[in-house]
């Protein structure tokens, strides 16, 4: 496949981006999912995707190698099978390295109350504790603050885990859930951890939670979690999402190797709405994630309108506050005090499952540069 502009060289070749070995190995998957004899029926997925990024500042304008590649995906899941269903992902990237995205089972099983079952999980799984769209204190297996490159106008929180975890339903939508993420260390692509890539398990842990559902106007949801690690901190946390005139969610956690001597505290929360225009359906979002201890926040809002069936534009900012250390120590080196990034970006599905992408963002960093920089990316996505 090849995808070029007019009157030009091609931009894009899979016959450069994929290396023979790559190739042969993507077709074995192919096979797997062929209508062969199995046990289980299965279908077979993919996703070829692109993207490009680039700076612009009083250098001149330079590419991003973080913001750019391409990428394709197979995966594998099951069919017609309410007691057993299972996922695989297999990426290959425009370096040539294989990434295990996902590799999943899950099982019902019997339950004592009626009309429900419990649920048995392992695997390379995503996992979703607490609330929130982009901060989430209340996350102890894949942290607050997911890795960041930019901004995104797809989900943020993506990351997967070798688990096992057994849920438990309590009635009425309340569960118990058991977690146990053994020690099996991984490497993400890159030197980095990409969204979407194997969380590292550097040491055994295990714990669980116990999740509410009153279903109530203003709380609906409640729950409690646990995690303790070997050789690590505790960790506890408590989330709640209910509804106003827009939906809230919060969350407030603590880590510490002694709870009951000191601990790091750690608190998010975010309002979620959406405003119903006739044919321009705009959706607004603010969250809030902060350490108070150490006097570090980051700040976050979302402005989206869709057009129409095919086109969709949004605003988005990140910002940090708060003391210079503080924020270093807390959040990493994704944002200081004063900085920021904000800008538009844009989307159109013009055909099923094709997808185009493009984003103008604007970096904001008064201690480090005072100018700020442009960033410019593009990109394209097909799923079948």
């Amino acid at each position: 496949m090849v995808v070029t502009r007019r009157g030009s060289a091609p931009l894009f070749s899979l016959s450069g981006l994929f290396p023979p070995s790559g190739m042969l190995a993507l077709a074995a998957i192919f096979a797997l999912g062929a209508p062969l004899p199995l046990r289980a029926e299965a279908t077979v997925s993919g996703e070829i995707a692109l993207s490009a990024g680039a700076a612009a500042g009083s250098g001149g304008i330079s590419s991003r190698p973080d913001l750019s590649g391409g990428s394709l995906t197979l995966g594998l899941d099951t069919l017609n099978n309410d007691s057993v269903k299972a996922s695989a992902s297999l990426r290959l990237d425009s370096g040539g390295g294989f990434v295990l995205e996902r590799a999943w089972a899950k099982a019902r099983f019997p339950w004592f109350l009626e009309g429900t079952t419990s649920r048995f999980t392992a695997g390379l799984a995503p996992l979703s504790w607490g609330k929130g769209f982009l901060f989430n204190a209340a996350d102890p297996v894949f942290g607050e603050l997911p890795p960041l490159s930019g901004l995104s106008s797809g989900e943020y929180r993506i990351a997967a885990a070798y688990l096992a975890s057994f849920y438990a339903p309590l009635g009425a939508f309340s569960f118990a859930e058991a977690l146990w993420l053994p020690a099996l260390p991984q490497t993400a692509a890159g030197g980095g951890i990409p969204p979407g890539a194997v969380l590292a398990n550097r040491n055994d842990r295990g714990g669980g939670r116990i999740a509410l559902v009153p279903s109530w106007r203003y709380l609906q949801s409640l729950e409690a979690s646990w995690l303790h690690e070997e050789n690590g901190p505790e960790r506890g946390s408590l989330a709640a999402e209910g509804s106003l005139w827009a939906d809230w969610y919060a969350a407030v956690s603590f880590a510490s190797p002694n709870p009951l001597a000191s601990a790091d505290w750690s608190v998010s929360a975010g309002l979620f709405r959406i405003l119903d225009f006739p044919g321009y359906p705009v959706t607004l979002r603010a969250e809030a994630l902060a350490h108070p201890g150490r006097n570090a926040e980051l700040w976050y809002g979302l402005a989206s309108v869709g057009l129409d069936e095919v086109f969709s534009v949004s605003l988005q900012g990140l910002a940090a506050t708060g003391s210079e250390s503080g924020t270093e120590d807390a959040f990493g080196s994704i944002l200081s005090p004063g900085e920021g990034l904000g800008g538009i970006l844009l989307k159109a599905a013009p055909f099923t499952g094709y997808t185009l992408q493009a984003a103008l963002l604007r970096t904001f960093a008064e201690v480090r540069d005072g100018n700020g920089t442009w960033i410019i990316t593009a990109g394209m996505a097909f799923k079948f």
